[in-house]
């Protein structure tokens, strides 16, 4: 089989972990002996494409342990947990990672080091070639400034500007992103009559928590087995909403990608339950998510990734 996708696709010979399977089955696919091997990979491969794919491999790879030392920092207890992350995130240079930047430096209430954080994602966009990356730093710098001001007490909800408002308004009714969130969470405890109608970060307490999902169209019996994403099609995040009734072994849960590559995994505590998983380092494409019992699939639902 190797052999035959190394005659569709030569250049997958770039990858050190190919070559490996290559010389370790060198007799097999090669009957010619190592000479042989060595030929094909010399006259297929150029030193310099070997070095390019060792790059792609290890930058793959760095990603990969940077997020779980993220995950780490973000459920660990101790007091210095924030500060590492801080000090993790500030030498990291794309966008996604400015943002959970600023977010954090908010949480330790440096405000000062957000609008900067801010301001510096700016330098990174060019407008022309990046419109979407652009109208949502434009989002972000509205809600922001309104979170800020929440937090530190110098507006409270029920007295914000009129501008505030109008900016909470219009970013909660045509926006579903993180800036969209925020602001219907707000609106939430602003407007008493406003109702949404899906689970989201509200603001209460100084803090940020998952919302309850308020149905008035119907109500999920407690016998039912579900499992519910929101939103669908998602850009930053979604919300997995999930009841499982029967006897429960060993739930989890885990989330493929279109190849069946397993990009999710974790073991679930409670038989129904929200689970908030960021999805902004995921590629673009169709996800599906599956939640198991005792090994066994039960439910699962599809997603996309926009």
């Amino acid at each position: 089989m190797v052999k035959y996708i190394l005659i569709a696709n030569p250049q997958s010979l770039c990858n050190e972990n190919i070559q490996q399977v290559v010389y370790e089955n060198r007799m097999d696919m090669f009957p010619g002996g190592i000479e042989e091997v060595t030929s094909y990979i010399t006259d297929t491969v150029s030193p310099r494409q070997i070095l390019e794919a060792n790059v792609s491999y290890y930058t793959s790879q760095r990603k990969t342990y940077l997020n779980l030392l993220k995950n780490y920092y973000l459920t660990d207890t101790t007091g210095n947990s924030l500060n590492y992350l801080t000090d993790l995130l500030s030498n990291e240079t794309d966008n996604e990672s400015k943002y959970e930047l600023m977010f954090a430096q908010i949480s330790k209430q440096d405000y000062d080091g957000a609008y900067t954080t801010l301001g510096n994602i700016g330098s990174n966009i060019d407008p022309e070639k990046q419109p979407e990356e652009m109208t949502r730093l434009l989002n972000m710098s509205l809600i922001i400034p309104i979170l800020v001001n929440v937090e530190t007490g110098e507006d409270t909800l029920e007295n914000l500007p009129e501008y505030y408002l109008n900016a909470i308004i219009d970013l909660s009714d045509n926006y579903r992103s993180l800036a969209g969130s925020i602001a219907t969470a707000l609106r939430m405890r602003i407007d008493t009559n406003f109702v949404y109608n899906e689970p989201i970060y509200t603001y209460d307490d100084e803090t940020l928590k998952m919302a309850k999902p308020i149905r008035k169209d119907h109500k999920l019996l407690s016998n039912e087995s579900y499992l519910k994403i929101n939103p669908n099609p998602a850009n930053e995040y979604i919300i997995i909403s999930y009841n499982i009734s029967g006897t429960v072994n060993g739930l989890s849960i885990s989330i493929t990608d279109a190849m069946g590559k397993t990009v999710y995994a974790k073991q679930l505590n409670k038989a129904s339950d929200e689970q908030l998983l960021l999805i902004n380092n995921y590629a673009k494409g169709n996800y599906i998510c599956t939640i198991f019992n005792n090994g066994k699939p039960i439910k699962s639902g599809k997603f996309i990734k926009n």
